[in-house]
Parts: structure tokens; C-alpha cells; sequence
């Protein structure tokens, strides 16, 4: 039996505004791009937002905004996608696999 994680929403709206995204623009900094980022800004209340290709660069660029530094130790559970430890390294950090039982222990 597979068990989803999650089901995606896509829209036909949404199918309408990605191909139309693909044929008439960049496909980075185009348009549709800032305008996604000023909507969400504006939903999250927040004064910036920046969106970015992938999940695995949105971890590294969080790490690197928090000042980690090379060698810095990062506690991290080993139960995820590959990109959580990379984003570490990426970062210079190194990453340091941890069961929710020992993060409760401390």
C-alpha cells in the first residue's frame, strides 16, 4: 500500500499561470516572480521576501543569514531528504544527526 505524505493542490489556474509563466518570461527574475514575492509579502506581513529554486538553497541561504560559520556543529535529524544535511554543508557547517529522544534529554 503506498501512504502520501501529502497531497499536491494544482489548480487549472495555477497550470494556466506557470505555462504562461514558462513561454512569456525569464526563467528566473521574471515577473511573475516579483509579483509572487510582493503578494507574499504581503501575506506573511513581513517587509521581504525572496524566492528562490529549491528547497535545498532555501535551507543554505536560512544558515548561511544566520551567521553559521565553518565548523560550527548543527543538530539535525537523520529521518529527512538528503538536502537538510547537504544545506549544512553547504553552509560550511557540519551537520550532526540527533533522535528526538536525545534533543529531549537535554
Amino acid at each position: 500500500m503506498r501512504v502520501l505524505l501529502s497531497k499536491p493542490l494544482f489548480t487549472e489556474e495555477m497550470k494556466e499561470a506557470a505555462l504562461d509563466a514558462l513561454q512569456n518570461e525569464f526563467f528566473v527574475l521574471g515577473e511573475s516572480v516579483y509579483k509572487f514575492e510582493e503578494e507574499f509579502t504581503r501575506y506573511i506581513g513581513t517587509k521581504y521576501a525572496v524566492s528562490v529554486n529549491s528547497g535545498t538553497f532555501a535551507l543554505t541561504s536560512s544558515l548561511v543569514a544566520l551567521g553559521i560559520e565553518k565548523s560550527d556543529k548543527i543538530l539535525t535529524t537523520p529521518m529527512s531528504f538528503i538536502a537538510t544535511a547537504n544545506s549544512v554543508i553547504h553552509a560550511g557547517g557540519i551537520p550532526v544527526f540527533s533522535d528526538i529522544e536525545v534533543i529531549l534529554e537535554i
